[in-house]
């Protein structure tokens, strides 16, 4: 099962790493730590709705 949420966490981590190569490092790494922790919540939440459905 594919979500939309997977491509956009695509797209953002191909978006940090072209940052990363433009040499904004500090910043982008700062900012990548937010989209992993929003994706950290996304998927428990997933898992708190599957374990809901049960």
């Amino acid at each position: 099962m594919r979500s939309p949420q997977v491509h956009e966490v695509k797209a953002q981590i191909t978006e940090f790493l072209a940052k990363v190569k433009a040499g904004q490092g500090a910043t982008v790494i700062r900012h990548n730590r937010g989209i992993e922790r929003m994706a950290q919540m996304t998927k428990s939440i997933r898992e708190a709705r599957a374990q809901a459905m049960a």
